[in-house]
């Protein structure tokens, strides 16, 4: 009898490690099943962050803004000189993910040859789409918690590209829609008593940030 016995405990121990193994299988089945459908939901009720970029030199300019492309190995950019309103405009759809009720927030990169200096701008954010009143927008400056049309912006280092920052928040109940058109206007108000800079300000580039439904994500697999 005693020769059987290693044999017999191989035998258990056999059955014993596969016990554990599908048992540790099933657990793992159902823990990936889990993950996935948080993930899933997840995924339909999510936001993410999607930008849009604007060509700078196709922007539309008005009121003594100008187009600067003379120098053919740099970028072109938007000149806002010291006298008037000049002002430039770029125009977008909004996209179908796009999450209503949430902020735009513009990037716009610019620079000037005086400093220290001053200079006073303002920004505004309208739209329009079909069955539904026009999209309005409050403004709000780095780090001012208050809306306001105009910023007052400070010139620090002379000709180094600086960066501004502009939140752009849904007004009261006027929402922005998928598909809605939307115009977006930069304009230098030079006669305020604020704007000091006494050179042109200009505009290296325009971008928006918003947030998008990942939904919309073609790489997520929707639940049936």
């Amino acid at each position: 009898m005693r020769q059987h016995l290693p044999y017999r405990f191989s035998v258990a121990f056999l059955l014993l490690v596969c016990a554990f193994l599908i048992a540790q299988l099933f657990f793992t089945t159902q823990s990936t099943a889990t993950a996935s459908g948080a993930e899933a939901a997840l995924a339909q009720s999510g936001l993410v962050p999607r930008f849009i970029d604007f060509d700078i030199g196709a922007a539309t300019v008005r009121s003594g803004a100008s187009h600067q492309d003379s120098i053919p190995d740099l970028p072109p950019y938007v000149a806002l000189p010291n006298s008037g309103y000049p002002l430039t405009i770029v125009n977008f759809t909004v996209p179908p993910d796009f999450a209503t009720g949430n902020d735009f927030v513009a990037r716009v990169l610019w620079s000037t040859n005086t400093t220290p200096c001053f200079y006073v701008l303002k920004a505004e954010l309208v739209g329009y789409g079909p069955g539904h009143s026009a999209a309005l927008y409050d403004i709000y400056w780095p780090g001012s918690t208050t809306p306001a049309d105009e910023g007052i912006i400070q010139a620090t280092t002379a000709y180094n590209t600086q960066e501004l920052i502009i939140t752009l928040r849904p007004y009261a109940s006027f929402p922005t829609y998928p598909g809605d058109a939307m115009t977006l206007v930069l304009t230098r108000d030079a006669g305020d008593i604020n704007d000091t800079c006494t050179s042109y300000i200009l505009l290296r580039s325009i971008s928006l940030t918003y947030q998008g439904l990942t939904s919309y994500m073609p790489f997520v697999s929707k639940s049936p």
